[in-house]
């Protein structure tokens, strides 16, 4: 195997086993907030805050005006419950980007000739 194709191994075994781990810990997110934001103490608390949010709204106190919250359940609950999907694709597409950047920084780190600080001779100014 030439140098080359095993560096494009590496590189590929690197980026799937990145995007493994990133999925992995994404469904485990999911688990978590599932099985914490389902809890009745923790819905009881959402519903406080979200009544306590109504009620501000009602009497307009605060500087900036806002929206009460409409959702009967935390926002991180719904999210990954119900469009984990797109979370899903929209982490894995910003994490190959980054991966991607990454490693073309990399790669043209090692191919780049090291940086030279004295003038060139003669030979090497360009010609006018």
């Amino acid at each position: 195997m030439s140098h080359r194709s095993l560096g494009s191994a590496l590189w590929g075994t690197a980026y799937l086993a990145t995007m493994v781990v990133i999925v992995l810990l994404l469904f485990r997110a999911r688990q978590w907030a599932i099985a914490e934001l389902t809890k009745p103490r923790e819905q009881d608390q959402w519903q406080h805050w979200r009544d306590d949010e109504l009620r501000r709204d009602q009497t307009k106190q605060g500087p900036v005006r806002r929206r009460p919250p409409s959702s009967f359940e935390p926002p991180l609950l719904v999210l990954l419950r119900d469009n984990f999907a797109g979370v899903a694709v929209g982490v894995l597409v910003i994490a190959s980007f980054l991966f991607g950047f990454t490693m073309v920084v990399i790669r043209g780190m090692r191919v780049a000739e090291p940086f030279d600080p004295s003038p060139p001779s003669a030979d090497e100014r360009p010609r006018v």
